[in-house]
This record gives C-alpha cells, structure tokens and sequence, in this order.
C-alpha cells in the first residue's frame, strides 16, 4: 500500500484497531496531525483494499510505457495505488471509533477475493478526461495456491469492470482514486461458497461497509460500486491524451487475493499522504 502508518497501527494479522472493543483515537494517539481522531477535528476517510505489491508492480511496468507520452496525466504515486471500497468523506473526529467499530463489524464475514488488473478507462466517457484508471476483473488462484472451498475457495474468472463506458466519479484530489460509494442498498455480506466472483464480492463488501458507516452517523452516497484504480489525473485545461485508454485497453495483470481492508486517512496538500488508522483481515 505505502502508506504512512502510525506508531501503534497494526498491519495484517495482528491486532486490529478499530475492530469491535478497540479504539482508532487510542491507537494513534489522539492527535489529530498524526493521524489521530481529536473530536474536534474533521478527518478525510476512506475505506479501501490494498492491492498485492507484485500486482501492483506488474501493472506500474505497464504505465512506464506510456508514462512520458504528451498529453499523460499527473500521475499517482504507485504507494498511493489502492482499491477504494467507499470514500467516507469528512468526519468529525468524536465518529471516528464508532465507525470503524461499524466497519470492523461489516468487514469481520467479509470473504478474500481473487483478482486482476484489466485494462483502462477514463473518466468522464466523453469529452475532456479528468481521471485516469486501470480496470479490475475477476480471477482464479494462480496454480498451486491454496483453496478452501468452504470458506469461499476460488473466484470465477472473467467477469470484468472498467472501460470507457463505465460511469467513475472523480473522488478528488488526493485521494488515489475516483470513488464509487456502493449503493448500500443491496442484500447482506453472506460470503461462502457459491457467492460469486471477486468483483462481486468486492461490491458486497462495499455495500455492506456503506450501510455500516451510515448506521454509524455517516452519510455516504449511494450509487453503484465499480471497482477501479486510479492512476492519474489531469488539471482542467491540461491537454489530455485519450489514447492512453487504449494503449493500456490490452493490459492483463497477474490474479492477486485481497487479503485485508484499511480504514485511511488522506491528507491533502502540495504533497498527498495516506495514513492507516485500521486494518481487518478477508476470511479464507
């Protein structure tokens, strides 16, 4: 992910700030410039899944193509690549326990997945692009990874999203990736076998942590998720060269497993940074 992690945060696999009994302001601190949750501070959230740092690799050798071409965009620092799964917004730092309590709560079900980098669109379909990303597709294990079929086992593969003719919202400067809320209006985080692929489970799931940040006070906007990364974005009046669409159109990443969900804060500024206030690990 490359984020900045505060003294104290935990990392997969250890203890989870933010899970059900722990506290995000404690862990950090409770100062707000590094990352804490002081209640009179507004801190500008974001839930998202880190991607593999060998996926993410594969996928900056492929930008490196065309990364000098006239008309490219400003592009993200790859330690800013990420899968945003609902951008919170800003909250008031007295919410901020309470949520990810709540997001914890949604994410504790919540199956891994399998997928892929696929592709490149661009946002708005049409007229002068503001945002350029890296779609996302289902995936199976590579061979001779392990799978448990109770818990979930391996994703379908090939269902995809991205493409110019997906509507992706800008989700501002700053935060690495244009944002598709989840529509929060779906059925339950029901994981298992049988519960689809990884793009939809990856929709599931954040749809579920939409419903659970507006129960904790939140408002999240509702509209469809689809899942992206965002690897650049223009200034308006930039020139802007719409054939980066299609010389990334062919590109197909190596499968990657989610295997954890972060609660971040961004800071803006001349010079962006993510701070890791939570992590959850996906079950199987």
């Amino acid at each position: 992910m490359g984020a900045d992690v505060p003294a104290g945060a935990s990392r997969p696999g250890g203890a989870q700030p933010g899970a059900a009994g722990a506290s995000v302001s404690a862990v950090t601190g409770g100062s707000a410039g590094a990352g804490g949750a002081d209640a009179g501070v507004r801190l500008r959230l974001f839930v998202a899944v880190p991607p593999d740092p060998a996926a993410l690799a594969d996928l900056d050798r492929a930008v490196a193509a065309v990364r000098d071409r006239p008309g490219a965009p400003r592009w993200i620092p790859v330690n800013r690549w990420h899968l945003t799964l609902v951008f919170l917004g800003e909250v008031a730092g007295s919410r901020v326990d309470r949520l990810a309590e709540a997001v914890g709560a949604a994410v504790e079900q919540a199956p891994a997945a399998w997928l892929r980098f696929t592709g490149a669109g661009a946002f708005p379909a049409r007229g002068a692009p503001r945002v350029l990303w890296a779609g996302v597709s289902d995936a199976g294990p590579p061979s001779g990874a392990p799978t448990n079929p109770a818990r979930g086992g391996s994703a379908r593969a090939g269902r995809a999203y991205g493409g110019p003719d997906r509507r992706v919202s800008d989700g501002g400067a700053g935060d690495g990736g244009g944002m598709d809320g989840g529509a929060g209006d779906g059925g339950g985080m029901d994981g298992g076998a049988g519960d689809g692929g990884g793009v939809e489970r990856l929709a599931r799931l954040a749809r579920a942590i939409a419903r659970a940040a507006r129960a904790a006070g939140v408002d999240v906007e509702r509209r469809p998720y689809r899942p992206h990364l965002t690897l650049g974005r223009w200034r308006p009046g930039e020139p802007a060269d719409r054939g980066l669409v299609d010389a990334l159109g062919p590109y197909s990443g190596p499968p990657f497993r989610t295997d954890h969900v972060a609660l971040l804060r961004s800071h803006l500024g001349p010079r962006p940074r993510y701070v890791t206030l939570a992590t959850w690990p996906l079950r199987g």
